[in-house]
Parts: structure tokens; C-alpha cells; sequence
């Protein structure tokens, strides 16, 4: 390059700029077509987490997936005590979630409240705030952000209700829970074994397929109360506000276990 000598400052200094923005517009004119790239790329991650959360929902359908993710059977297990006059019930409640797990990014859809906790799809705040849900609708995702990383789940919450009918002269109180399994494996079959274990990986690429496998229902009934009682259902010892009745009239107590099984295969 020439020397630039001889020529006064301020030419020299425009000159220098002009240089530099051309440099600058140069390297944005290459890195676009890459942030382009990035950003569909973080579009379709968004999408792909939604069809997930949806396709859960329904029992079924299909979807592929631009982002790996992991099936956990056996993610979490929780406590479901029914209690009645001091005599307690205990149903165990599996969690099955999907998850994937990345460098921590801005993905389109995933919104950011604060560290660790995301309320994204299903009004669900982590950090174990909530382990069940009363509403009927039982699937939600939520993402956890580290310093590095961002973890976006998919978890199927067990389900807890209850009714108070009249027949004849007898307060009939029902409590229904529901749980959701969702496996590679159907049956009871070693590869289920390892799958609990270690997870089902499903790599980017594959189609993702949910079908409804089975319900099958659990029931018990306690002895005829008498003189009445005090109903109360715990998940994980914390007691379900909106679940509390009292009578002093005769009651027969049923309790309905329902295991929701939805076989989940990659291809």
C-alpha cells in the first residue's frame, strides 16, 4: 500500500473511514446468510417444542424433529396420599418428560422470566414449585437456564380430582388421579428396563410418532363412614388446597387410579 503521506489530515481520516465501513458492510454481507441460517434453525427448534408439547396432549400423531431430544420413562416419581378419618391411601404417580438440552440460546417461543425458572407452555413455573395439576390439562414444557446451557421439558403431570354426588342416603366422595407413562416400550420387556435407566434418545432427523397405547383403571374403596369425616389429598406431603370436603353424614369414600400408557417410537 502507498504511502499516504503528503496528503492533509482530514483527507486521510476520511479516507480511513471509508475504508472501514466498507470492511464493515463487507462482514455483515457475509455473516447474514449464517444468521439467516441460525435464526430458522432456532425457528424450527421452537416449532419442533411446541408440536412435542401438543402431539403429548393428544395421545398422538406425528412430527419431526430439527433438535435432539431424550425420553426419560421414570423422569420423576411422586407421592399421592389420600387421607380420610386418619387412614391414608398412597398411590405412586410416575412423571415421564422429554427433554432437550443445548448451549444456552434464545429459542423463539421459549420465554425468559428469570434464572431457573420459564414459564413457557401449560402456566408452569419450575424449580419443583408444582408436581400436579387439577385442571384436567396435564402436559406442560418449560425451560430451565444455567450459566451455559438451557433445558426445555416436556413432563406429563399427574392429574388429581375430586366429586361429592348423593345417592340415596349416602354422601358418595370420589377421588380420581391420573398418571401419564409415556415409553418406547409398551410392555414390561428388558429394553424398557434399560430405557428407564439410561433414557430413549431420539436424534435430530427422525419422526417422532405418540399413539394412545392403554388406560387401565385401579380401584379401592374404603369401609362406609357412619358418622361422616374429613377428606384431604397430599402430592408429595404438601396438601392440594383445592381438594378439602367434611360431612357428618354417611360416606363411602372411592378412589379411581388411572394409568395412561402412550408408546412413543422414533424412525
Amino acid at each position: 500500500m502507498r504511502s499516504m503521506a503528503g496528503l492533509s489530515t482530514a483527507v486521510q481520516t476520511a479516507t480511513l473511514i471509508a475504508i472501514t465501513a466498507a470492511l464493515a458492510v463487507t462482514v455483515v454481507a457475509l455473516w447474514r446468510p449464517w444468521e439467516a441460517s441460525g435464526q430458522a434453525q432456532l425457528a424450527a427448534m421452537g416449532t419442533g417444542i411446541q408440536q412435542v408439547h401438543d402431539l403429548l396432549l393428544r395421545r398422538e400423531g406425528a412430527t419431526n424433529l430439527a433438535h435432539p431430544v431424550i425420553i426419560r420413562p421414570f423422569a420423576e416419581v411422586h407421592a399421592v396420599a389420600i387421607e380420610w378419618n386418619g387412614r391414608s391411601i398412597i398411590v405412586p404417580a410416575v412423571v415421564s418428560t422429554i427433554e432437550y438440552a443445548g448451549p444456552k440460546q434464545r429459542i423463539p417461543g421459549i420465554y425468559y422470566l428469570d434464572r431457573g425458572e420459564v414459564d413457557v407452555l401449560g402456566n408452569y413455573i419450575a424449580n419443583n414449585k408444582l408436581n400436579y395439576t387439577t385442571e384436567g390439562v396435564d402436559v406442560v414444557t418449560y425451560a430451565i437456564y444455567t450459566d451455559r446451557e438451557v433445558r426445555v421439558i416436556t413432563k406429563a403431570l399427574p392429574y388429581v380430582s375430586y366429586s361429592v354426588d348423593r345417592i340415596y342416603n349416602d354422601v358418595v366422595v370420589t377421588v380420581t388421579v391420573r398418571t401419564v407413562f409415556v415409553s418406547p416400550y409398551a410392555s414390561d420387556a428388558e429394553a424398557l428396563r434399560q430405557v428407564i435407566q439410561t433414557g430413549y434418545v431420539v436424534p435430530p432427523g427422525d419422526m417422532l410418532t405418540f399413539r394412545l397405547n392403554s388406560t387401565r383403571r385401579t380401584f379401592y374403596q374404603l369401609p362406609e363412614s357412619i358418622d361422616g369425616g374429613s377428606l384431604r389429598v397430599l402430592v408429595d406431603g404438601q396438601p392440594v388446597p383445592r381438594i378439602t370436603f367434611s360431612t357428618n353424614e354417611k360416606v363411602v369414600l372411592r378412589v379411581f387410579v388411572d394409568y395412561v400408557t402412550v408408546t412413543v417410537w422414533a424412525r
